[in-house]
């Protein structure tokens, strides 16, 4: 009853007469033209050929299904997974500009395979701008019915991204556990209801009538889809939506050559996304069974210590650790704790705000005799076994085809790095790497860019002293021999950097150099540092002042960056790309942070976008592909008999790709392939096994 109901709104809401004004396209009335028959596909195709086009705009409707796990439909809907090749086209709405500006709207019913030949015949070939809101749908939509485009779509969702990043204040919200993923979904749709296609049509002038009609439309079954009143409903929405945005394209691209973002958004951002879209929809073999026994294996450890915590010190919600913290104050062991976590961590006993997982993280690097800890070793094994196993690849989340299509937003942060989600297979611990497993004859590599902010900073803040740190080797392993001379023997060195940075000796040292150098790169202060080392604050204090005096360019033009923004209103990258300010909010030590770093940060996401756009050129005629974008790393797989050669390939692609946007450097692209059956970390292919024979093993 209620969707018959739902119906019948939805049949009133069509009555609306389109009667306003659309800025240059006028919307009185609409004619919109139906595509039902192989005829009108053809009569179609034979109007756009005949006219001039300047660009034709697409927005897809269509349905999910296919290989979704019957036994676990709710799971599988919490989680958000979604395998790109069960999606099923229904309409496109099609909207064609002509050179002269008038409008032919279409409703084509891709559902019918005479029709879709017409269709993708003409989307082939029409040589035009193809503009779209969100690539991602139309993408799936397209590649389903078999149907490519000639050159990336302008994708005025991605715009509005740049041109709106920084402004908006988003919710942080950390997922430690997985009673906290619902809450960052939550926030996630506020930031995604204010780049739907209305809103954003709204902030730039154009109409868009149809966008409460467009909301009702998600909240229908699927099963109704095959009604009739429920496809014409389809086909004005559609169409609408197509003519709106025909409208919002100019209105975007003048906006982004006045914000001097046109070149950045051309060169940088739009040729990466078939590519994108070419990760989600091949997806990532993963060993299931290995996947489901580390699933299990994680749980089980953090139920177990949930347990503990219930029946020994009534801590009922140990995912809640300000809760936790309160119900501890109340138990004379639980305040002994946390008084000890205060002296050697930070936390605060009746500042609970502080007890996070950090805290805990960063406690667990003291040191201490067994049975100090108490209550919060308890608390740690739960905050950590519940964080790795929402860190690795959950069964749910491999589809039919034994793969994970996870999802690769193009813009998922202010500094621009390409990330994952659904899950994120990107950000896969190193420990859980050798879940993704090579398909039969092929075998997985990956390209790391060694050391690149720093290569970054002394190029674009002209730093003699850290160029020439550079060039001759790693910064990290230089820096530590300089720094803490006095602690490293002469035979040390002379040891290579390799050596250096894996021997048991030193491998402290280098890690304090470059916690040293990153806590000024990310702008930390010297007690962040001695938190995050385990030193006193004098000490940290007094290394944080030798590193400035010995790079003073690098802190002068990171200040630099940040007094910039806050003058102009915008940090630029390289090549253009701006972190945007809004005055009105004030400016706060933490601005001063952010925007200083994201000169660096920016241009790393910069050049990562290039080099996957040049891998991909390099390696595709040798047969391989790229897997996985990783921060500044790129996962590619390939066949076994020419594996070293795109390999090779590859490199010598990320190389010129940073060149071009720092041609002081030489880059330093470290290359990862002794183990190829599986993704790893410097060829530790038994992570895996290891982990689940000692939880307590490391990578």
């Amino acid at each position: 009853m209620k969707t018959q109901a739902k119906g019948k709104e939805i049949q009133e809401s069509l009555k609306i007469p389109l009667t306003e004004s659309a800025g240059s396209i006028t919307a009185t009335p609409l004619a919109i033209v139906n595509i039902d028959t192989i005829e009108a596909a053809k009569a179609m195709s034979m109007e756009l050929s005949a006219v001039p086009l300047k660009h034709i705009a697409i927005v897809p409707a269509f349905a999910f299904g296919g290989s979704l796990s019957p036994q676990h439909p709710e799971d599988i809907k919490r989680h958000g997974w979604l395998d790109p090749h069960a999606i099923f086209p229904l309409r496109l709405g099609l909207a064609a500009t002509a050179t002269s500006g008038v409008v032919r709207t279409y409703s084509v019913n891709v559902a019918r395979p005479e029709v879709v030949l017409h269709v993708k015949q003409m989307i082939e070939t029409l040589n035009v701008p193809v503009i779209v809101h969100g690539a991602w749908p139309t993408f799936a939509c397209l590649a389903s019915l078999n149907i490519s485009m000639s050159s990336p779509p302008w994708d005025t969702k991605l715009a509005e991204q740049l041109l709106r990043n920084g402004l908006e204040s988003k919710q942080r919200v950390q997922v430690s556990t997985l009673a906290d993923i619902a809450t960052a979904r939550q926030a996630k749709d506020r930031e995604r209801s204010a780049l739907a296609l209305a809103e954003v049509c709204r902030r730039h002038g154009a109409v868009h009538p149809a966008g409460l009609l467009r909301n009702q439309i998600r909240k229908l079954d699927t099963a109704d889809i095959d009604q009739p009143w429920v496809q014409r409903v389809l086909a004005r929405t559609v169409a609408v939506d197509a003519v709106a945005l025909a409208d919002l394209y100019p209105r975007m691209a003048n906006a982004t050559r006045e914000h001097e973002l046109d070149v950045h958004f051309d060169e940088v951002r739009r040729p990466v996304l078939p590519i994108l879209h070419q990760l989600e929809r091949r997806g990532v073999r993963v060993d299931i069974e290995a996947a489901r026994r580390v699933h299990h294996h994680c749980r089980q450890i953090a139920r177990h210590a949930a347990e503990q915590l219930a029946a020994t010190y009534r801590v009922s919600r140990p995912d809640k650790l300000e809760v936790a913290a309160r119900v501890l104050c109340e138990t004379v062991e639980g305040r002994r704790a946390l008084e000890r976590m205060a002296a050697v961590a930070g936390a605060s006993r009746t500042h609970t705000t502080a007890f996070t997982a950090s805290t805990l993280k960063r406690a667990a690097r003291i040191e201490l005799p067994v049975g100090e800890w108490g209550p919060l070793e308890w608390l740690r094994t739960y905050s950590k076994f519940s964080r790795l196993a929402y860190a690795s690849v959950g069964p749910l989340q491999v589809g039919g085809d034994g793969r994970c299509h996870a999802h690769f937003p193009a813009m998922s942060s202010c500094s621009g790095r390409i990330c994952s989600v659904n899950p994120n297979i990107a950000g896969l611990a190193k420990i859980f790497r050798p879940l993704v497993i090579a398909t039969e004859g092929f075998g997985i590599g990956d390209l790391d860019y060694g050391e690149q902010e720093p290569g970054i900073a002394a190029a674009l803040f002209h730093d003699d002293t850290l160029l020439r740190l550079w060039s001759r080797g790693s910064v990290y392993v230089g820096l530590a021999k300089d720094m803490f001379r006095s602690e490293i023997s002469a035979e040390q060195q002379r040891w290579t950097d390799d050596v250096f940075k894996n021997h048991a000796s030193t491998a402290p040292i280098r890690r304090r150099a470059k916690g040293i150098w990153l806590s000024t790169l990310y702008g930390r202060d010297a007690w962040s540092l001695a938190q995050e080392l385990g030193v006193p604050v004098e000490v940290a204090g007094a290394w944080v002042a030798d590193f400035r005096r010995r790079f003073p360019r690098v802190v002068h033009g990171l200040e630099r960056a940040g007094e910039i923004a806050r003058s102009r209103g915008a940090a630029r990258t390289a090549t253009g790309f701006a972190r945007w300010h809004d005055r009105r909010r004030g400016w706060t030590l933490h601005d001063a942070r952010a925007y200083g770093n994201h000169v660096i940060q920016g241009t790393s996401a910069d050049i990562l976008c290039l080099a996957l756009v040049a891998v991909d050129h390099a390696i595709r005629p040798l047969g391989g592909y790229i897997l996985i974008p990783v921060y500044d790393s790129i996962v590619i797989e390939g066949p076994l008999d020419r594996f070293e050669e795109i390999m090779a390939a590859a490199k010598e692609a990320m190389i010129e790709a940073m060149r071009t946007v720092v041609p002081e450097l030489h880059p330093k692209v470290t290359v990862n392939c002794s183990m190829p059956h599986c993704w790893n970390d410097e060829g530790r292919y038994d992570s895996v096994d290891r982990f689940l024979a000692d939880p307590v093993f490391r990578v």
